[in-house]
């Protein structure tokens, strides 16, 4: 299974990457995977000062200071933006020595996408695992 720049192959993840137009493999193998998920990052601070702006813009609407409540109100704006645009969704596949992360867009597809890969490395490792087990008995 292929997903984006990471493909999932009998035993390893396989990342590629280009670097200054020269292409880099990474492999990560299955019985390595520490953790693996959809992570997302975002800064809450932004928000929070936003949210603080909106307020004093709203005690400057009850005192009546028109000019205080439109600086308010854009600065409050500007920063409840930043928070959004900052705002991103990474999918990572841990181990010991490497980290693959993959910046995902939030569209349904998606998303969908990415569970599906997430159940077909689910599926590999607990495959591998028993095959494994197997083996030593």
């Amino acid at each position: 299974m292929n997903w984006k720049n990471i493909s999932l192959e009998k035993g390893f993840i396989k990342q590629e990457l280009n670097f200054n137009g020269n292409k880099v493999i990474n492999y990560i193998p299955l019985c390595q995977v520490d953790s693996f998920g959809i992570v997302s990052t975002e800064n809450k601070r932004w928000l929070y000062a936003g949210f603080f702006f909106l307020a004093c813009a709203l005690i400057m609407a009850f005192a009546q200071s028109f000019q205080g409540m439109m600086l308010m109100g854009f600065v409050a704006t500007g920063l409840i933006c930043i928070y959004f645009m900052t705002k991103t969704t990474w999918f990572n596949i841990t181990s010991s020595q490497t980290k693959f992360s993959v910046q995902v867009s939030t569209t349904k597809e998606e998303i969908q996408a990415v569970n599906a890969f997430i159940e077909e490395i689910k599926h590999n490792i607990c495959v591998s695992e028993n095959i494994q087990t197997s083996k030593a008995a």
